[in-house]
């Protein structure tokens, strides 16, 4: 699970790189950043959900809680608020990976990040 996490973060930082944080904007420089989700990643269904997930910087996503209301915000307009209310709608369901859809996604994102 560390190495898809790993790649699917990596894609989501390089993907969203030039659209800067995801809470309030600023573009990024030569600063870490991370890739933040708009739901906890404790919710499992949708810690792989390319829409619950988008660059921030790390004030955001560390020190802020990943400064939720403005990510919210720039979600809807970024992604619609139908897709955000999916998110929100399927977070409460179960979700166990198994080692063969963790190997999946990994082989995925590594391809994505090869296409970008």
């Amino acid at each position: 699970p560390k190495e898809t996490q790993v790649v699917f973060n990596t894609y989501i930082r390089k993907r969203d790189y030039k659209n800067g944080c995801i809470s309030y904007g600023k573009l990024f420089g030569d600063e870490k950043y991370d890739a933040g989700h708009y739901i906890s990643t404790r919710h499992k269904i949708i810690t792989f959900d390319e829409d619950n997930v988008h660059a921030q910087c790390v004030a955001c996503n560390q020190h802020k809680n990943s400064n939720h209301i403005p990510y919210r915000k720039n979600l809807l307009q970024k992604i619609g608020e139908e897709r955000v209310n999916r998110l929100e709608e399927i977070y409460v369901q179960t979700k166990k990976w198994t080692k063969y859809e963790l190997k999946e996604l990994t082989d995925i994102y590594k391809k994505k990040l090869k296409e970008l």
